[in-house]
């Protein structure tokens, strides 16, 4: 997913893909999300920016990932 989106009056859900070297990790097995990116679905402004992170589960415990997207 692109990490800016035009504002257009929709919701704005962008794809999250975690990997770990050229594996792609598993949301809920290897880690969860967290952040804006879902609580502000559906109710995004423009000229706003969002956080989303990916917190690691198993063997990826204690690490953490984050990354922004925003509507202008």
């Amino acid at each position: 997913s692109p990490n800016e989106y035009e504002y257009d009056g929709t919701a704005k859900s962008p794809t999250v893909a975690v990997r770990a070297a050229a594996q792609i990790l598993s949301e809920d097995t290897d880690y969860m999300l967290s952040g804006d990116a879902l609580t502000q679905v559906g109710s995004a402004f423009s000229n706003e920016t969002y956080t989303v992170i990916a917190m690691g589960l198993g063997k990826y415990e204690g690490q953490a990932v984050t990354n922004t997207w925003a509507i202008k």
